[in-house]
């Protein structure tokens, strides 16, 4: 995952994988809102140029917010020495804000809809709808 991924950030491109992957190659496969862990590596996904909406850096890490190229893909990654640590993309609309509060880091796309993830397990994502007057 680490090479490819990397290669592919420094090329303004990343994978919409539908899940998170962390730098070892854990995958975890997104369903109904909750990250389930697979033995399934990845071995399909579809590349995307990537916009960067946000990004905020904390505790040596920097973590980048952002969209796809077909409309309904977001994505966040985590990169600390210009390193992918882990990486959370595919259909989760266009990321436009992040914060951190309390050691996780929130994250709010285009239709209001917040993903709240632990920085020290990102497999721990929680996605909670936020009031519109965000």
């Amino acid at each position: 995952m680490k090479n490819n991924f990397q290669k592919l950030w420094k090329k303004k491109k990343l994978p919409m994988i539908n899940g998170l992957c962390k730098s070892d190659g854990t995958f975890y496969k997104l369903e109904d809102g909750k990250l389930i862990k697979t033995a399934i590596p990845i071995k399909k996904y579809d590349i995307s140029h990537v916009y960067i909406n946000a990004q905020i850096e904390h505790q040596g890490t920097t973590y980048f917010c952002g969209e796809g190229s077909w409309g309904d893909d977001g994505f966040l990654v985590a990169l600390k020495d210009n390193t992918i640590s882990w990486l959370f993309s595919g259909d989760l609309n266009p990321l436009e804000k992040l914060w951190i509060e309390d050691e996780n880091i929130h994250v709010l796309n285009n239709c209001k809809v917040e993903w709240v993830i632990p920085l020290a397990e990102p497999e721990k994502a929680l996605v909670s709808e936020r009031l519109e007057s965000l």
